[in-house]
């Protein structure tokens, strides 16, 4: 029962902040809509793996929407000033510049790794050599060139530039779907935010439905149809749903089926940093110090599933505290960005509002601000783009 409070109150701040904003690109919609979708097709309960979410966990995804939206309502009325643009100070390198600079660098770090690793995972799949993508790159350098994919690959999308081809193939030689999905998200973001005020939504209801079908035949090429079959564990009437909805269902709400478990066996507050630490560690440190990743074991509903939400990390450092403070943390952060953004739509303040979004859309499955390689994006960005810089106040 408690479980339709929480999605009533999300469809209610769903619609306080529409009715605010008239933007479905807002920091207080676009985490709203994740989490509204995330949980009601969490009960539809396709897979016998799914278990009702506890109360415990109910309530503190009603600590996250109530501290997120809270937060990004405050900091907007706080930074509610106009953004006045100083005189940009001439740079010796240009923007321009710097992103062939990158681009080049990019294709060097992808050549290097072909390389060491002896092949790419899309090579190794055609010529059914036993290596997975696991095997590809080397540690910390891989994160470092897929974060420069992700930046240059979104903003080529976003200015039409025949360069983006380059960075979809590396993309797609890599066999990375996060990669892929995060230049396109961001890039279609851009191009949301920048729209003119006729949206043609069936085109983006058809971008949609392609990201999806490619995110799935990404999948069954990468790892089989029939492994997803027999790790789904579908529901007698639900056997012979497509791959294609099992591909999505399955990575939209099974993290949420993990974070379940791992409330219901402690209270947090238990590795004080630790784990949020480790989460946004290079490989390389990891590796040189032998410290082991975050994968909890003894929560997963299956050992295939490995992530589960954006939350396990800080919940067993700090505790339902550490969890309303991060939330808070997101909100202020998305408030000031949209406010930059609203005020001064040039590259610079798209491209970081767009990173921002594309994390709180993936919420549901992964904690990206904690991840390295899409959290590095944010400097990358301010780095290529510093001389589009501008100052709240001015």
């Amino acid at each position: 029962m408690w479980i339709y409070f929480l999605i009533v109150l999300i469809i209610g701040l769903c619609i306080l902040d529409y009715v605010r904003n008239r933007n479905v690109l807002s920091p207080g919609f676009a985490f709203n809509i994740v989490w509204l979708v995330t949980l009601i097709l969490y009960q539809f309960k396709l897979s016998y793996i799914q278990h009702d979410l506890s109360m415990d966990t109910i309530f503190i995804f009603s600590l996250c929407a109530s501290c997120y939206n809270i937060s990004v309502v405050l900091t907007r009325l706080l930074f509610n000033n106009k953004t006045k643009d100083k005189t940009i100070v001439k740079h010796k390198i240009t923007t321009d510049n710097k992103l062939k600079i990158a681009s080049a660098i990019t294709i060097i770090i992808f050549i290097i790794e072909t390389v060491y690793s002896k092949g790419t995972p899309l090579i190794w799949k055609i010529f059914y050599i036993n290596k997975t993508y696991f095997d590809f790159g080397i540690p910390s350098l891989n994160g470092f060139l897929y974060c420069l994919l992700m930046v240059l690959g979104a903003y080529a999308i976003f200015k039409k530039s025949k360069t983006a081809i380059i960075y979809f193939l590396l993309g797609l030689l890599a066999l990375s779907r996060q990669v892929i999905l995060s230049m396109i998200i961001e890039a279609f973001i851009c191009f949301w935010l920048t729209r003119p005020k006729k949206v043609n939504y069936f085109k983006v209801a058809i971008a949609i439905l392609g990201l999806i079908v490619g995110f799935s035949v990404i999948g069954n090429f990468r790892s089989g149809s029939n492994t997803m079959n027999y790790v789904f564990k579908a529901k007698k009437k639900y056997e012979k749903m497509p791959t294609i909805i099992k591909w999505t269902y399955s990575y939209m709400t099974f993290s949420l089926s993990n974070f379940n478990n791992l409330v219901s066996k402690t209270d947090g507050f238990e590795n004080y940093g630790v784990s949020s630490i480790k989460e946004f560690m290079p490989t390389v440190i990891l590796n040189k110090f032998k410290i082991k990743e975050n994968v909890y074991y003894d929560y997963l509903i299956s050992p295939n599933y490995t992530v589960s939400t954006y939350l396990p990390s800080v919940y067993l450092d700090f505790g339902m505290l550490g969890v309303a403070i991060f939330n808070i943390f997101l909100g202020v952060l998305g408030g000031i960005l949209y406010r930059r953004m609203k005020d001064n739509k040039n590259d610079r303040n798209l491209l970081l509002y767009s990173v921002f979004i594309h994390n709180i859309l993936f919420l549901f499955f992964s904690n990206m601000f904690l991840n390295i390689s899409v959290s590095f994006q944010f400097i990358l960005i301010l780095i290529l783009f510093n001389n589009d810089k501008t100052k709240i106040g001015g």
